[in-house]
């Protein structure tokens, strides 16, 4: 391979890390910004087959963030808790409401609407989980695997920390991303363990990463070039 393709071979590396760093995605990104303490105002999740990430805040103990999903007979409820690596201490719990769960009650109490089962809480051992695709660190906390009977179920996310904390709530589904233009900016300020916190470099850091890789990439092929002269 002559030196200047050798060149271009990794200039083009470069560029296609550089696209997988800014632009790719597993999970559909999504804002809770306002909240939904109650059932009677749930974050409604209206496309129930497709993977998504809801970030979320609770700003004190006691608080509760509701999210409703109307599902037909069969349908896999499939859910993750998450916190980034900022909230080191932050560990909030999640509970499936429906009317055929069972299980143990939360330790909060929570408001079951009308007809609806216990709540199943979700507990587990939290591990940590490394994001590739837009590279963040996590850790991962407590899952929720329900077939449904069908109907209207609520996820819950609370707290019973005296704290405020942030947090990613993963549901599993069909892959596709299709966020707004400045979905970077409203995830940033998740990234720290309190929503809001403006601190330009960590909104900024991924750009360092990938202005990194733009430079660091065609040097290294540019040595070994040199070696392969010489």
């Amino acid at each position: 391979m002559k030196s200047w393709r050798l060149f271009l071979f990794f200039a083009l590396i470069a560029v296609l890390l550089t696209l997988g760093i800014t632009t790719a995605s597993a999970h559909q990104p999504t804002f809770n910004t306002n909240g939904s303490p109650t059932p009677e105002s749930a974050f409604v999740i209206e496309d129930i087959d497709l993977s998504l990430a809801i970030y979320g805040s609770l700003p004190k103990s006691g608080t509760v963030d509701f999210y409703r999903l109307d599902v037909p007979e069969g349908h896999v409820l499939d859910f993750q808790l998450f916190v980034p690596f900022a909230c080191e201490e932050y560990r909030p719990q999640m509970a499936l409401i429906g009317p055929d769960v069972s299980g143990s009650s939360a330790p909060l109490k929570l408001k079951l609407p009308l007809g609806m089962g216990v709540a199943a809480v979700a507990l587990g051992q939290w591990g940590t989980f490394f994001e590739p695709f837009d590279p963040s660190f996590y850790f991962a906390g407590p899952s929720i695997r329900h077939v449904a009977q069908g109907g209207t179920y609520f996820i819950a996310v609370y707290s019973t920390q005296d704290q405020p904390g942030v947090y990613l709530l993963g549901m599993s589904g069909r892959e596709e991303f299709s966020a707004g233009e400045n979905w970077r900016e409203q995830k940033s300020a998740y990234d720290r363990c309190e929503v809001g916190a403006n601190n330009w470099f960590w909104r900024q850091w991924r750009s360092f990463v990938a202005g990194s890789v733009l430079l660091l990439v065609p040097f290294f092929g540019l040595v070994l070039v040199r070696r392969r002269r010489s």
